[in-house]
């Protein structure tokens, strides 16, 4: 019988991938907007996933949903981080462009100090403003994406915790259940006898 708990590596890989490129794709990440739905649900998935394979007798906590949420999450920042990098370098020339008017604007303007105009201009090429928007989006994901997945981990230990079921007594042995003794026989009436003493 295993008497140890399963491994939660695969539970917050798989529950991390599939909150982060599900909030990585246009329009799906729009669910995000409710609360991180997405996030939230990949704390469940993962809670889940990791109850499924629990040997029978063991039980989650809070705390271990909580944790397995918290990977899952930084699993998730890192997972949506890399897959949103083709569409955040199409995004990202839009933005570089944009970038230049306001270069432009604050070069004409005397007042503004040339040390500002140097951090735009790090920004206003695609390259720089993609990889720029990658590191930032990379640090916010992986402080609020744990955040809400720890959550979700918690909703999934008290949607899917099983309840243990208490061992059968052990019947004999040392310490072991022991039938009640049975009730003691009543004693047998004396014989009597068929002749009459006279």
């Amino acid at each position: 019988m295993n008497h140890q708990k399963p491994s939660k590596a695969t539970p917050v890989l798989v529950g991390g991938a599939v909150l982060g490129v599900a909030s990585a794709i246009p329009l799906l990440d729009l669910l995000n907007c409710a609360c991180c739905a997405l996030v939230v649900g990949g704390g469940v998935l993962t809670s889940y996933l990791y109850i499924r394979n629990l040997p029978s007798g063991f039980t989650v906590t809070y705390g271990d949903g909580a944790l397995l949420g918290l990977l899952a999450g930084l699993v998730g920042a890192v997972v949506s981080t890399v897959v949103s990098i083709p569409f955040r370098l199409v995004t990202g020339e839009l933005s570089a462009g944009m970038l230049q008017q306001v270069l432009e604007e604050m070069r004409s303007d005397p007042n503004v100090p040339p040390e500002i105009i140097s951090l735009v201009e790090s920004f206003a090429s695609p390259e720089g403003f993609g990889a720029a928007a990658i590191l930032l989006s990379l640090v916010f994901l992986a402080v609020i994406y744990p955040i809400f997945a720890a959550i979700g981990g918690c909703l999934g230990v008290a949607r899917f915790q099983r309840t243990p079921t208490p061992p059968p007594p052990a019947v004999g042995g040392p310490g072991g259940y022991q039938p009640p003794p049975s009730p003691p026989t009543p004693p047998s009436p004396p014989p009597t006898s068929g002749t009459v003493v006279t």
